[in-house]
């Protein structure tokens, strides 16, 4: 992997925790929200808020399909041919990066919920939790449904199960895909491009039915990124080269996905917007990366004389970034009695500004995500600062 890939690899990570946050932070909770199919005759300031606003959002759920094809080039990369001692590996050094944070931070949400329910003088246990949805472990796999009575365009049911720890069911459903990984190299190896067009159109389309853990999500784009990764793709390189024809085709199924308000209706637009969209994401933090080389480059050029030599090309120490935006992804929406940094934000947000005019409101929004990112991470920084090993275990060692 070259060093552009590397960068921006390590930046678009930081860039799609951003974008989950645009997600969870809701603008259309705005009482004033409007859908596109309602616009006629609206005030022109909440056209405006709810329009661009929808568009946003609808691109920002692109986030976990990027997450997943990253998560599936860096876990095949140099893997040129199949070794059991390094898939043992790397799983391994999964369980320590994935599986113990997931783990840490559902627990606490879990200790969090039975306290308040013992204090409010409910009888809550892990046993009985949750409608009877997998005993002893629903909350730490399907505790939390959403989209109930949800239809796809072919009438499939689009319920969607959760743990407890909502944002983490990308690193469920990650791992459930990474103990299928042998089976995906052996499929990428031998089915090659014929193996992920047939995945991708089966997402594309919904037509295969998924289960808490097992998403046609998690599928296609972990092998999506297995796939350029075994074939020696640069995923940045090869975006670059072909973004001519892909950036036309990303916008009109992004703007047909936005325009679409019935989420079953959307759900192909939406998918082949995300499928498009992964290309132009990395186009588009391989050129903030490759500027940035420039740029710096030029700088040390300026700097630098005859009697003394050019110091080398500045490097992108992204460590602490990553890890705090990894922590923040897992903390954002953990319940510590009635209060998290989601709800807080909000409730921040609602009392500062003005929610009934548009432009404030739109402040409003942006000003939310920055107090999560900033409190978030004033925390981790004082986790590594006074507890190192702590920050470095909820983490998984980031």
């Amino acid at each position: 992997m070259n060093q552009l890939t590397s960068r921006t690899i390590n930046w678009l990570r930081v860039a799609l925790v951003i974008l989950v946050l645009f997600v969870h932070v809701h603008p259309d909770h705005n009482p004033h929200w409007l859908t596109l199919d309602n616009l006629s005759g609206q005030p022109l300031g909440w056209v405006i808020f709810s329009v661009i606003g929808t568009f946003i959002n609808k691109f920002a759920f692109i986030a976990v399909p990027l997450f997943f094809t990253i998560s599936g080039y860096l876990f095949f990369h140099k893997l040129e041919t199949w070794s059991w001692s390094v898939w043992k590996q790397k799983i391994r050094s999964r369980v320590r990066t994935l599986l113990i944070p997931f783990i840490i931070f559902n627990v606490i949400c879990a200790i969090s919920l039975l306290c308040l329910s013992l204090k409010n003088g409910g009888g809550w246990t892990l046993a009985g939790a949750y409608e009877g949805r997998w005993p002893l472990v629903g909350w730490l796999w399907n505790g939390v449904s959403y989209c109930q009575g949800w239809k796809n365009w072919l009438g499939m049911d689009m319920q969607l199960y959760y743990p407890l720890d909502v944002p983490l069911w990308f690193v469920r459903d990650l791992m459930v895909i990474l103990g299928l990984s042998p089976a995906i190299y052996w499929l990428t190896r031998k089915g090659g491009a014929l193996y992920l067009g047939v995945v991708g159109i089966a997402y594309c389309l919904g037509v295969l039915c998924c289960a808490p853990g097992f998403s046609t999500n998690a599928l296609f784009f972990f092998s999506l990124g297995a796939f350029a990764a075994i074939r020696g793709i640069d995923p940045v390189e090869w975006s670059r080269k072909n973004i001519k024809w892909i950036l036309p085709i990303f916008i009109c199924f992004w703007i047909v996905a936005s325009m679409i308000v019935a989420p079953g209706e959307a759900q192909p637009f939406e998918n082949l917007t995300f499928t498009f969209g992964i290309p132009v994401c990395f186009w588009i933090g391989g050129g903030v990366m490759a500027r940035k080389a420039v740029e710096s480059n030029s700088l040390t050029t300026t700097l630098s004389t005859p009697t003394t030599p050019t110091p080398p090309t500045a490097k992108y120490d992204s460590t602490f970034i990553t890890g705090a935006c990894f922590f923040i992804y897992c903390i954002h929406m953990v319940n510590f009695g009635k209060w998290n940094l989601l709800a807080w934000a909000n409730q921040v947000g609602s009392q500062i500004f003005n929610l009934d005019n548009p432009a404030i409101a739109s402040i409003a929004y942006l000003t939310e995500i920055a107090l999560i990112m900033a409190a978030g991470t004033l925390t981790y920084w004082l986790l590594k600062r006074f507890l190192p090993r702590l920050s470095g275990i909820i983490t998984g060692g980031r």
